[in-house]
């Protein structure tokens, strides 16, 4: 199930006013990375290297074994547990 704008409106006029700044420094957080990603994308070198006839055998070779049934296909791996954050303990300042 896809959560729209409504969805989003209503969740945030629920929330006590506590929490709200909170939720304006994720977002923020959230929005200044989404343009970090996209400003490194757009200025991203060129991959000008050409495809060798080595690439295309091993991608023929790759393919190939998909359809003989070996490998696993990254949409059929089961998804990676989360691994808990351990909190990092502040050393004393000497």
């Amino acid at each position: 199930m896809a959560t729209t704008r409504d969805d989003l409106h209503r969740m945030v006029d629920e929330l006590p006013e506590s929490a709200l700044d909170g939720v304006i420094r994720f977002l923020q957080h959230e929005a200044n990375v989404r343009r970090r990603l996209d400003e490194l994308h757009a200025n991203a070198p060129t991959d000008d290297e050409p495809v060798t006839d080595e690439d295309l055998a091993a991608f023929a070779e790759g393919e190939a074994d998909i359809d003989a049934g070996h490998g696993v296909l990254l949409v059929d791996l089961p998804p990676v547990p989360k691994t808990p954050r351990v909190p990092q303990r502040r050393r004393p300042v000497a």
